[in-house]
């Protein structure tokens, strides 16, 4: 069994806001915590990539709320007159069919913003896969599981640089597909470092 290696010890005024339901048992618990970096397989243009983000809230097995960096590239009139619009939503960008609204160079770079993202039932939560930090080999070939040999700061430390970031989200540089991007953030989330 692998395991997320954060320590959280070291924080005496950690709270955190995440709860579960009486109903709860270990064996159908949502497997995320707040803190947790996680992504997604997704497919865009005909190419797969993993779209990352960090929880921040697990209200209970079927329910989880991520906070993502994504490409804001819908212009803002098209949006306001297709009610949403497709390229900005994480829906739509982890499909094979994109619409002829994005093209390749619009795709790679950008403005970007963050955002939460609520992951409602299990067949959603289960498409998502945890990061798992502080370990001695990132050597793996497997697609479902994801190791690094980062060590994650504590659980309090990530979560204040989640909600700075939803505070002020000028820090961040424009969305770059290569340099600037949702797993970009997410591992400054957790260590720090970008």
């Amino acid at each position: 069994m692998v395991q997320n290696q954060s320590d959280d010890s070291d924080d005496s005024t950690y709270h955190s806001s995440s709860t579960t339901t009486e109903d709860d048992d270990s064996s159908t618990n949502n497997p995320f915590k707040e803190s947790d970096h996680v992504y997604k397989w997704c497919s865009h243009l005909g190419l797969r990539y993993q779209h990352h983000g960090i929880v921040i809230e697990v209200p209970n097995r079927n329910k989880m709320i991520i906070v993502d960096f994504y490409l804001d590239n819908y212009p803002q009139e098209r949006q306001q007159s297709s009610g949403g619009g497709s390229c900005a939503s994480l829906r739509s960008s982890c499909s094979v069919d994109v619409g002829n609204s994005c093209d390749i160079r619009r795709s790679i770079a950008g403005p970007g913003k963050i955002r939460y993202l609520e992951v409602i039932g299990q067949d959603e939560i289960n498409e998502w896969k945890k990061v798992h930090y502080g370990y001695e080999s990132n050597n793996n070939d497997d697609d479902t599981i994801s190791t690094t040999t980062e060590s994650s700061d504590p659980r309090y430390r990530v979560v204040s640089r989640v909600k700075l970031l939803l505070s002020d989200p000028s820090v961040l540089p424009d969305y770059d597909v290569l340099k600037s991007n949702c797993e970009c953030v997410a591992v400054w989330c957790k260590t720090g470092k970008w």
